[in-house]
């Protein structure tokens, strides 16, 4: 019987297909399964699940909290539209932790099963490889063959459905490979699809560098990866080097970096590998042009390994699908302004601020502030105002950590020179490396 794959990325499937022998006469066809995710029955993930457990060496206590706590995890399937709560019935929930394992042993007992198991299979199929819900497979049958296929396929269960692509001018895209047929070989090209464009970050915006290069480290090692021809390679390259072009990267950056990952695939010297240094600290800051490669420099003087991110993405500009949420119900930095006089407050929450303002109010009203909120003693000392709906700013969204600190640390030292704030101000940089440091 022929082997069942799973397909891991393109680079683990050319290698599979390359380690088979191919007849002299053979065909290419791909299937998808239709909304993989919600097609699947949770009922029977759970029933696949426990006879897998069953079989283990687990107790009964933990065989029955695991069983209880999958059928919690899929049954409370909640979700919110236009303010307004649905449960999901049946099928795995797009975007849980749980959905793409469930799914894949869904899929596994499909395979193994069923259709590993069916005359065509066992008769015509010489390679058979899945990504998720992408198939691929070689065989030895006629066209009418592999329709009279495609419908046992459908056939196996009510709620799975499969379409298929069939090889064109013995090519057929499969993931972001072509496949080229010829007799008792497969090689393989880069495959884009006509939608797409040659869009990267500009090398001219205000991004870490290691992102930028990053979209091109990407393409430049799947081409040096991925078998190809010659004819193939050079095409690809170009390609490459005018999407590098188009978004202004210098052409000698793009041949640097080529040949890098070309010499760490093929060193041409034995080299020392280098070892992970456990006591040195990684940590993550938001990217600011100009000053982040000098803080990223004196950190490195203390073992601090920086990192860059950037929150404003063209994904936190422009995607915009959940309901927008009460700006209260959420932790970060606040700023507490007196009505009555330029005085603020800046703080932080692992809260939502709605629950730290009322805190403050509740300070204000039972006259009471003992070291909880240096503001309300403000105010209660001065006998000025406060109106918690409009003397309130949100300065940054975050959870709890590192962030949380810095980001409070770094609003207090901006506003330092300000006659009128109420936190005491520290040192910022000795702070901030002593924080990152623990």
């Amino acid at each position: 019987m022929i082997q069942v794959y799973n397909i891991k990325n393109s680079l683990n499937l050319t290698s599979k297909i390359s380690s088979i022998t191919l007849p002299p006469s053979f065909s290419m066809v791909s299937f998808d399964v239709k909304n993989l995710f919600p097609s699947i029955p949770s009922n029977e993930c759970i029933q696949l699940v426990s006879e897998h457990l069953s079989s283990t060496h687990l107790s009964d206590d933990q065989y029955t909290c695991i069983i209880t706590l999958l059928k919690l995890c899929i049954h409370q399937n909640f979700f919110k539209f236009n303010n307004q709560c649905y449960t999901q019935i049946d099928g795995l929930a797009m975007g849980s932790n749980l959905s793409p394992l469930l799914a894949e042993i869904f899929m596994n007992n499909l395979e193994s099963n069923h259709i590993a198991t069916s005359k065509f299979y066992t008769d015509h199929v010489i390679f058979w490889g899945r990504y998720v819900d992408d198939v691929i497979c070689i065989h030895s049958a006629d066209d009418s063959g592999v329709n009279n296929f495609l419908n046992e396929l459908n056939g196996i269960h009510p709620n799975v459905q499969f379409t298929i692509e069939k090889e064109s001018n013995n090519t057929l895209p499969f993931l972001d490979l072509l496949l080229h047929k010829s007799p008792q070989k497969i090689t393989f090209s880069i495959y884009r699809k006509p939608t797409t464009t040659d869009n990267m970050i500009p090398y001219d915006s205000v991004h870490p560098i290691t992102h930028k290069m990053a979209g091109l480290h990407s393409l430049l090692y799947r081409l040096h990866n991925i078998p190809m021809l010659a004819s193939h390679f050079i095409e690809e390259l170009n390609i490459i080097k005018q999407m590098a072009l188009n978004n202004g990267y210098p052409i000698a950056l793009v041949e640097k970096l080529s040949r890098r990952i070309k010499h760490s695939i093929n060193p041409t010297r034995l080299s020392p590998i280098s070892s992970h240094n456990p006591n040195r600290i990684y940590r993550s800051l938001t990217f600011y042009p100009n000053i982040s490669y000098p803080i990223q420099q004196i950190f490195k003087h203390h073992r601090i390994h920086i990192s860059f991110s950037n929150k404003f993405t063209l994904r936190s500009s422009l995607v915009k699908n959940k309901d927008r949420s009460n700006k209260l119900e959420s932790s970060g930095i606040y700023q507490l302004n007196c009505h009555s006089c330029p005085s603020m407050y800046i703080g932080q929450t692992g809260r939502w601020f709605s629950s730290r303002i009322k805190e403050h109010v509740k300070s204000i009203k039972n006259n009471n502030f003992d070291k909880k909120s240096a503001f309300a003693e403000h105010i209660l000392k001065t006998g000025h105002d406060f109106d918690p709906n409009t003397n309130v700013q949100i300065l940054h969204n975050c959870k709890k950590g590192h962030l949380l600190n810095t980001l409070e640390m770094f609003e207090i030292t901006r506003k330092r020179d300000n006659p009128g704030l109420l936190n005491e101000v520290v040192d910022f940089q000795h702070t901030l490396i002593c924080s990152l440091c623990t």
